[in-house]
């Protein structure tokens, strides 16, 4: 029997509290303070690291299931897309749990807006949405995967990273003057299109390849680990600093360096990835990591409402400096809660598929 991968899923609960933790600036009123002090500028860096967590789920994604032979046939492909039916069943019955949560609050609230939220992938469901339609591509991405050769197949990431990630880095500058080149915090900017960007919503299937790349070509001996950290801490303080000069004194910009698919990301995701998977690799997952790893699906979900309840509390505190130092605390008490939910959830999973498993037989 293969001995199951430590890193992978270590590198799922890093993503993990990179979302908890990405989420705490969107409800602690981050984005209408002031990027001036210390403590801001240590909030931008912890942000600019966080913000690598969808791109880290996708490349896992792409390393574990590159690999997989899907034939094309009706039994084989429905067999492979009939395995998705706990993630539908976790997301509709963790969108449950966040309707009765909401009822409690509103009153008001009906059986038409829990089926109306469940469609539109509403809260933090919009990677399920995603998630749903890269699943749907595998058979077909990991086909075109197999055949290729290893030129072939850097041509093809070069391709999609040059669609994905290139714009990003030529296009985030206002060249209409000198002033809002070099000083771009004065003033509101118009980006100059410089290339086309028109396919950067290719990213996922752009990191799906990037990590299938990895489980195929790169070898984890070869991979310097120290090297790597250290082009990680360097590029973390370059970004950072950046992203303080674009936004000084005024508050935060967000801009198209800073998406999922932005060169930042990308480039600290990759980082991290290679970084982890280098330590870790020959390390046997335990039970519990690979247990917490597998609930992290639903605790992302279900994060939501610990989300609204904790920094309720915490924005009752009026100046960021205040805030900023409760969050690690919720960040690490919205995981223990959201992940004992999702426990919750998949038993009853478990549950329902062993009754009609007996029920069968």
């Amino acid at each position: 029997m293969n001995k199951r991968n430590a890193a992978l899923d270590i590198l799922r609960i890093i993503a993990f509290l990179f979302v908890l933790t990405a989420h705490s600036f969107l409800h602690t009123g981050f984005y209408s303070e002031r990027v001036t002090g210390h403590v801001m500028y240590l909030s931008v860096l912890i942000r600019t690291l966080s913000m690598t967590c969808v791109p880290l789920f996708l490349m896992i994604s792409g390393y574990l299931l590159s690999e997989r032979v899907i034939e094309f046939g009706w039994d084989s492909t429905i067999l492979f897309y009939s395995r998705i039916k706990r993630i539908i069943y976790v997301y509709v019955v963790c969108m449950v749990l966040i309707f009765l949560f909401q009822k409690i609050e509103n009153t008001s609230m009906s059986c038409s807006n829990l089926v109306a939220s469940i469609l539109r992938y509403d809260y933090y469901s919009w990677y399920v949405e995603m998630y749903l339609g890269l699943y749907l591509l595998i058979p077909f991405l990991n086909t075109l995967w197999r055949v290729l050769k290893v030129d072939a197949a850097r041509l093809l990431i070069f391709v999609l990273v040059f669609l994905s990630v290139v714009p990003t880095f030529c296009n985030m500058f206002d060249l209409s003057s000198i002033n809002t080149l070099l000083r771009p915090w004065t003033r509101e900017e118009n980006y100059t299109l410089l290339i086309p960007d028109y396919w950067t919503g290719i990213y996922p299937i752009m990191y799906y390849y990037v990590g299938a790349y990895f489980r195929k070509y790169i070898s984890v001996h070869k991979i310097n680990a120290i090297r790597l950290i250290g082009c990680l801490i360097v590029l973390l303080i370059l970004f950072t600093s950046f992203n303080i000069w674009k936004s000084y004194d005024g508050i935060f910009k967000w801009g198209c360096w800073q998406e999922w698919w932005g060169f930042e990301n990308f480039a600290n995701s990759v980082l991290i990835f290679l970084i982890v998977l280098k330590i870790f690799s020959e390390k046997e997952s335990t039970k519990l990591l690979r247990l917490t790893s597998e609930l992290t699906f639903g605790a992302f979900i279900l994060s939501y409402i610990l989300d609204v309840f904790i920094y309720r509390k915490i924005n009752s505190l009026d100046i960021w400096n205040s805030k900023v130092i409760f969050i690690p605390f919720a960040v690490v008490c919205n995981a223990i809660i959201s992940l004992l939910l999702s426990y919750i959830v998949n038993c009853s999973y478990d549950c329902i598929k062993d009754v009609l498993r007996r029920l069968k037989n």
